[in-house]
């Protein structure tokens, strides 16, 4: 049985996680490398 994911409307306040908040309120350069180049950073070959 397929699994409906449940949506949200849009909302500019970050209300995901108190971690991620915190993190961000802190210093957005470092939320941004903490959590958005994780995904993207590819590794070397064989690595």
């Amino acid at each position: 049985m397929a699994r409906l994911i449940q949506q949200f409307p849009y909302t500019p306040i970050l209300g995901w996680s108190l971690s991620r908040y915190d993190l961000f309120s802190l210093c957005k350069r470092k939320y941004f490398f903490h959590y958005y180049t994780k995904s993207t950073v590819k590794s070397p070959p064989g690595g």
